[in-house]
Parts: structure tokens; C-alpha cells; sequence
């Protein structure tokens, strides 16, 4: 993924969006080169959720992109998109609700 970003940034994008969720650790080699390669082209954005427990909607967990990524103040938004009983998706969200604050899908 830091070298999609390096191509990217070279072939002149204004702005990189991972809808990929980078909210685990992996390598941690490649997780530094992600997050090296990503505050140097100061263009990405980054993808997290929420999950909110079924039975009490006040159990929230959120799930942010891992540290490394976020440290520099990248931004990262909410990704959650529900889906009908048949697996589509048919509206989206602007913000979320969250704690009484107003999060909106890009931290």
C-alpha cells in the first residue's frame, strides 16, 4: 500500500481514500513504511468504523486506524455503511452520533 501511494502521488492524485481498514497490525516494517509513505504525501485519508453492540446502543466500540497511521493527525473517516437484509446498501450516513458528539465519516 505505501508504494500505491508513492505511484499515486507521482501520477499527480490530489487525494487518496482507503476504503481498506488498516485498523490491525501486520508487519510492522510495512505498517511504518504505510505510515511514513502516507505523512509524506500529506493526500490520505484513512478508513475506521464503529461497532455498536446490538442489545445497548451506548456499547460503542471504535475502531480507528492503527497508531502509526494516525500519530502524524492524518485524517481517517467513518466507514459504516448498513446494508438491507439482502446485503445492499441503500442509504449512507452523513455523521454519526457518537457519545453525544457529532462525528462526521472524515476525523
Amino acid at each position: 500500500h505505501a508504494q500505491l501511494i508513492e505511484n499515486l502521488t507521482r501520477a499527480g492524485a490530489k487525494q487518496i481514500i482507503f476504503d481498506i481498514e488498516f485498523t490491525e497490525y501486520s508487519n510492522p516494517t510495512s505498517d511504518a513504511a504505510l505510515a511514513v509513505t502516507a505523512a509524506n504525501a500529506r493526500n490520505v485519508i484513512f478508513a475506521g468504523k464503529y461497532v455498536a453492540s446490538p442489545y445497548n446502543q451506548d456499547l460503542v466500540q471504535v475502531l480507528t486506524p492503527i497508531q502509526p497511521l494516525i500519530a502524524e493527525g492524518m485524517n481517517w473517516g467513518i466507514v459504516n455503511m448498513p446494508t438491507g437484509w439482502d446485503g445492499y446498501v441503500r442509504e449512507y450516513t452523513l455523521f454519526e452520533t457518537l457519545r453525544k458528539d457529532k462525528c462526521c465519516p472524515c476525523q
